[in-house]
This record gives C-alpha cells, sequence and structure tokens, in this order.
C-alpha cells in the first residue's frame, strides 16, 4: 500500500493518516489499527464519547477496565479511560482537519 504520510493527528496513544489509496484513513492507536472513512470516524467518535460517558464513574483512569465490543464478538477493545479519551482525541482533531483541508482543496 503506498500510502501519504500526512498525519491529521498524533499524540501518546496513537494516530490518524491520510489513506490516499484507499480514500480513507488509518486510525492507529495501542496495537490496533483501522481504516475508516469520513462517515465511519464520525460514527466512531460518537461511540467513544458515549462510552466515555459510560466510564465517567471509573476511579482508577489508568486501569485498562472498559472493553468495548466489536462486530465480532469473541474480539472486543480492552481501554483505560484515558486511552478512551485519547483516542477520542484523536478522532476529534482528525475530522477537523479533514474539514479544513476540504476548506483549503
Amino acid at each position: 500500500m503506498n500510502c501519504s504520510d500526512n498525519i491529521y493527528h498524533q499524540n501518546n496513544f496513537g494516530f490518524a493518516r491520510k489513506c490516499t489509496c484507499q480514500g480513507a484513513v488509518h486510525v492507529n492507536f495501542g496495537n490496533v489499527s483501522i481504516l475508516l472513512n469520513r462517515e465511519q470516524i464520525h460514527d466512531f467518535l460518537q461511540y467513544i464519547t458515549d462510552a466515555i460517558m459510560s466510564s465517567c464513574d471509573v476511579t482508577n483512569h489508568d486501569d485498562r477496565s472498559i472493553y468495548l465490543p466489536t462486530r465480532d464478538y469473541c474480539l472486543m477493545f480492552a481501554l483505560t479511560y484515558n486511552e478512551l479519551n485519547a483516542l477520542a482525541e484523536i478522532l476529534d482533531q482528525t475530522l477537523l482537519m479533514m474539514e479544513v483541508e476540504d476548506v483549503l482543496l
């Protein structure tokens, strides 16, 4: 795959990079990498935001005690509260940068 080196956003937990060959975005967090289009990024951000709200009573923000199910019931993402917030930041800033990119083009 010959993807762009254009990084939309990066923090200590991961990054989002533009994929020119797929017309989408590689979202990398922890040891997970997923390819999403703009609508999927928006939906995933909403899902993560809801998970953050549901997990706000977690006492230890560094305890990997938040499990996000996937479409495969045997596979879940195990995250800390802090990681969940970092992922939300990546997704939110990526959408913002995509909007800026659209305006500039």
